[in-house]
């Protein structure tokens, strides 16, 4: 019998609460879990200073290390409660490698993923999720993740939750095996590294955009707004180019690098309308459909992605009565979501978590 589990929700006493913190104390953050602000004119008023999800990377540290015994303000985001929570079970399930422990583990996470994400009354978000899964899995190149950043941060924020929609649709989906989960959320990570140029600009941001609401509207956008040639065909390339610039590296990146060949398709539309390659729902496979899916349920926009901090998988789900949705090639993946879904309704129920 699988031990109830009682869900941990956000409490007005941590989440969104303001809290005071010097420098030394935010290097136990890599990626921050709220807003940070600094008051530095002895005014009433504080200086946003770094959005949640920002870097306290080296570069940050030095910028304001004559700030060392200043107080800092971070208003909480994330619930971090949750994320250590969730992070043990996935380690705990990591380690698990006797088969009657591994189903024990798979049962437990069924549970804590479908608490989490599955209830309509849960506190925790998208965004809770996306932390998590940084601290679990990521182990990235660092050069992929510090180009992202300093290129565009929606492009870096988008690959967080793009990677951490991606684990959670494949561990529905049937896939358990932690290495193959691991490739799944690098995969996320790199879909649009291929962007990362100098030829980058906000218009192939809102040209990504416009694609993931109307195939062929990206491109349309662009030339509608007189772009130059290069930052048209940065556009169009950057899945090819993307999947090139991870192969020096695949053997380190991917335990499965065969996995990576999936960049190359994560625009393509059932009817063919996608790019670059123009191909139809029956040249895709399941795992193809389901990064696809993925890129699909994240915006390019930080409006978009802010959403994310207040909805779970459950109230994202509303979106397959798009019209637009009906576009995607993910059907077969759409009708097995669900049914699992369903059954882990019944699961969370049995855990009283509701």
């Amino acid at each position: 019998m699988i031990e109830s589990h009682k869900l941990i929700r956000r409490e007005t006493s941590s989440f969104g609460k303001k809290t005071s913190i010097v420098l030394e104390d935010l290097k136990r953050f890599f990626l921050l879990p709220g807003n940070l602000s600094v008051n530095l004119t002895q005014s009433k008023k504080d200086f946003k200073i770094l959005k949640t999800f920002g870097l306290v990377d080296e570069e940050f540290l030095y910028r304001f290390r004559k700030y060392e015994e200043i107080p800092f303000t971070l208003e909480s985001k994330i619930n971090l409660k949750w994320v250590n929570h969730i992070t043990k079970v996935f380690n705990e399930f990591k380690a698990s490698h006797l088969p009657d422990e591994f189903k024990k583990m798979q049962d437990k996470l069924r549970i804590e993923l479908a608490s989490a994400m599955w209830i309509v009354d849960s506190e925790i978000s998208m965004a809770d999720l996306a932390y998590a899964c940084f601290q679990i899995f990521h182990q990235q190149h660092q050069t992929i993740t510090a180009d992202l950043y300093k290129t565009d941060i929606n492009l870096f924020k988008r690959s967080l939750f793009v990677s951490s929609l991606n684990v959670l649709l494949a561990y529905i989906a049937g896939y358990h095996d932690i290495k193959f989960l691991a490739d799944v959320y690098r995969i996320g990570w790199v879909l649009d590294s291929g962007l990362v140029n100098n030829q980058f600009s906000y218009s192939i941001l809102m040209a990504c955009q416009a694609e993931k609401i109307k195939p062929g509207a990206g491109l349309d956008y662009l030339i509608s707004q007189n772009r130059p040639k290069e930052e048209i065909e940065l556009y169009i390339n950057h899945p090819q180019r993307s999947y090139e610039k991870i192969q020096e590296n695949i053997d380190k990146l991917f335990f499965y690098p065969e996995l990576s060949q999936t960049i190359l398709y994560h625009h393509e539309q059932s009817n063919g309308a996608g790019f670059p390659h123009k191909i139809t729902y029956s040249g895709l496979s399941e795992f193809e459909t389901l990064v696809i899916l993925s890129n699909y349920f994240v915006d390019y926009t930080e409006e978009g992605m802010d959403k994310l901090f207040d909805l779970n998988l459950r109230k994202m789900w509303d979106v397959f009565n798009d019209p637009l949705f009906s576009k995607l090639p993910v059907y077969r993946l759409k009708i097995k979501v669900e049914r699992v879904l369903h059954f882990w309704s019944q699961f969370a129920q049995t855990a009283g978590a509701v």
